[in-house]
Parts: C-alpha cells; sequence; structure tokens
C-alpha cells in the first residue's frame, strides 16, 4: 500500500478521517479577522538502510499531523468554514505524500544524503505552502465557493488512494 510509511495524526490518533471542530483546540488568534487556521506539521525518519557501495536507497517514515495550535473561533465556525480548513490539511497531506513518493524513489550517496533528504523536504515544503497561498487567494478563504468546489473537486481525485 502506498500510505504504508505514511502516518496521518489528528490529536494523537492515527487516522485519515475528516477534521471536526473539536479537533481545533489552539488559542484563537483575536487580532485576525480569519475564523479559523488551520497548521499541519511534518517530521520524517528512516530506518537503517545498507549502502550499496557508495550509494543507497531510503525508505522514509512520514508523519503528518494536525498542528495542536489550530484554532477556531467558536461563534464562526459553520460547515462550509471546516471543509475549507480540510483542505489546508490536505495540502499538508499532499507535502507528505510528494515528499515520501520522491524520497522513496532516489539514489542517495552516503557522503550527503542527509542534506540531499533535507535539500528535498524544503523544496517540496516550499511548494505546498505557496499553494496553501494560492489555495486562499483563490477560494477567497473559502468566500469564493464556485473555487473552493474546484479545489474539493482536486483533493477528492488527488487523495483518494489514501483514504
Amino acid at each position: 500500500c502506498a500510505a504504508a510509511a505514511q502516518t496521518v495524526m489528528i490529536n494523537s490518533e492515527k487516522t485519515t478521517r475528516l477534521l471536526r471542530w473539536e479537533d481545533f483546540i489552539g488559542t484563537p488568534d483575536r487580532t485576525t479577522d480569519l475564523y479559523a487556521y488551520t497548521y499541519w506539521n511534518i517530521r520524517y525518519n528512516w530506518d537503517a538502510f545498507p549502502f550499496a557501495g557508495d550509494t543507497a536507497k531510503i525508505k522514509v517514515n512520514v508523519i503528518m499531523e494536525l498542528g495542536r495550535n489550530s484554532w477556531r473561533k467558536d461563534d464562526k465556525v459553520n460547515d462550509s468554514l471546516l471543509n475549507h480548513e480540510q483542505g489546508h490539511f490536505n495540502i499538508g497531506w499532499l507535502c507528505a505524500i510528494e515528499f515520501q513518493k520522491r524520497v522513496n524513489a532516489g539514489i542517495f550517496f552516503k557522503q550527503n544524503y542527509q542534506q540531499k533528504i533535507a535539500s528535498l523536504f524544503n523544496e517540496v515544503l516550499n511548494k505546498y505552502l505557496e499553494m496553501e497561498r494560492l489555495y486562499d487567494k483563490e477560494t477567497n478563504h473559502y468566500y469564493n465557493r464556485e473555487q473552493q468546489a474546484k479545489w474539493n473537486q482536486f483533493f477528492e481525485k488527488e487523495l483518494k488512494p489514501y483514504r
């Protein structure tokens, strides 16, 4: 299974379920007009692996989790907003998937494999942070329902094999 070495965590639970408002346990930021904020974190490690000469294939274990600092303003929550926040979480999940695929498909050299993997992580992370900015811009933070529907279809298609 493609998702075997990839773990999705929501409040210490290994799961691929959709987010619920109860998952947003952080303190709301009262200085912003935003009604909710989804943080996601990715960490990775690998088990011992053999080198063949001075190269190796590395199978990376990736953990993507909902940040415990994710928050909501209780008086503003609704299903449409939760769906939008799910999109932010999905972007983090897509980031984890791509990073794992790229590491697992690569061949790394003994002298710099750790730096190469860290560099690859930063490259993939920056791609998805840019996607988050585009997502909020195109959906106007969930107010543009037509664009939100297009993004929802994209997420459904991309994540279907992992649900």
